[in-house]
């Protein structure tokens, strides 16, 4: 069951000395009721409807449970849904290069907001694209026992008593398919890696009109789909440019062009989708080459991305440096921080970065917390994410 929170502000005038300006706020929870207000002198429409957001949350104390947020105002509605990123990123700057108005209140609402993440722990495959953006991968999130007490459920113990159960989420998405193509692609397409690639190897035949040419392509499929490749045969019509920019597209691993010439010579052609390099190979080697290759793809795909995730790992030991670092290079950059969450709210407003994760093998940079100065307890990983 989930906590409905209507909120509505407003004033009469805007901001003049006389004006009276008051917020209100009914939280609904099954049969349970309860309305909030307030008000002050020389305030605006927009100060009112924030308060009443953040009054609303506020007044929630079981930050397990989910809450529906209703309010009318498009600027609060916007603001904390996607206005809010873009005015962090530009030091607190709107479209028009003006200091946004009411700052504090949305610092604080953004605050409320994020009290409601709900998890315990939360486990990360941290991704970097290739423009050296964040982009979090799979996820799993352990709940302890809060979700199953804010919705009473329950099963027998051993004990034949009722419990509540300890909870975890696990999550491995479509997010993975945009990782994929925004690691490895390039300007020609996809890039698929072997392991995952629906088709594995594309054969090309050359000059297919001529006699032999298709039966032997047919041939070398056959074989390879023995061998366990996933294999396909492109026999239409179209013209050889056409098609090795067809499937460098899709992402092809691996490409086999075998013409006349080829046939009498006993060999085909592999090219690397990855990197374009060819490889002449003898017809009975086949089998044996193609995987040799296809090996060498997944390979120069995995060192290719972790050497971009290596090379745009930086060091900070303050939120000026780390700002700095991020406007100048991308990537992760890597602090000392204490766990107040005022600090994660404080880097974003700062430096326009969000905390990414807390590696497992931790480092220890320092013994200060570069946002606050205070000791630190974890080093973690901040970043600008998708």
């Amino acid at each position: 069951m989930r906590i409905e929170l209507y909120c509505d502000g407003g004033c009469r005038g805007n901001q003049g000395r006389t004006n009276v300006g008051g917020w209100g706020v009914h939280l609904v929870w099954g049969e349970h009721v309860k309305d909030l207000h307030g008000g002050e002198l020389n305030t605006t429409n927009n100060k009112m409807e924030l308060t009443a957001a953040i009054e609303g949350l506020r007044a929630i104390k079981n930050k397990g449970v989910g809450v529906d947020v209703y309010v009318d105002s498009a600027y609060v509605l916007n603001g904390i849904t996607s206005w809010i990123y873009g005015w962090m990123k530009k030091d607190w700057k709107n479209s028009k290069k003006e200091p946004v108005a009411n700052k504090e209140l949305w610092l604080e609402l953004l605050a409320e907001k994020e009290k409601f993440a709900g998890a315990e722990a939360t486990y990360t495959v941290e991704c970097m694209m290739k423009d050296h953006k964040a982009l979090q991968g799979a996820t799993s999130h352990y709940f302890g026992d809060k979700f199953s007490r804010a919705y009473n459920v329950t099963f027998t113990g051993r004990d034949n008593k009722q419990q509540y159960p300890f909870q975890t989420s696990w999550g491995s998405t479509t997010r993975m398919i945009g990782a994929v193509i925004m690691t490895h692609g390039d300007n020609n397409g996809l890039v698929l890696p072997p392991k995952i690639a629906p088709i594995q190897v594309i054969i090309l035949p050359i000059a297919q009109h001529k006699p032999g040419v298709l039966e032997a392509a047919a041939q070398l499929k056959e074989r390879l789909v023995k061998a366990g490749f996933r294999v396909k045969v492109d026999d239409s019509d179209n013209s050889m440019g056409w098609k090795c920019a067809e499937y460098e597209m899709k992402g092809v691993p691996l490409r086999v062009e075998c013409g006349p010439r080829d046939l009498e010579n006993g060999q085909c052609i592999l090219v690397r989708r990855n990197d374009g390099e060819k490889t002449v190979i003898k017809l009975e080697d086949l089998e044996q080459a193609v995987e040799a290759q296809l090996e060498l793809v997944q390979k120069g795909m995995y060192e290719k991305a972790k050497k971009n995730l290596e090379e745009h790992i930086y060091e900070a030991h303050s939120i000026e440096e780390a700002k700095e670092l991020q406007q100048k290079n991308g990537g992760f950059i890597k602090t000392m921080w204490c766990g107040d969450e005022a600090c994660e709210l404080k880097m974003k407003e700062v430096a326009g970065m969000s905390s990414r994760c807390m590696p497992l093998k931790q480092e220890h940079l320092g013994d200060t917390c570069a946002c606050c100065g205070k000791p630190a307890k974890h080093m973690i990983y901040w970043g600008v994410a998708y």
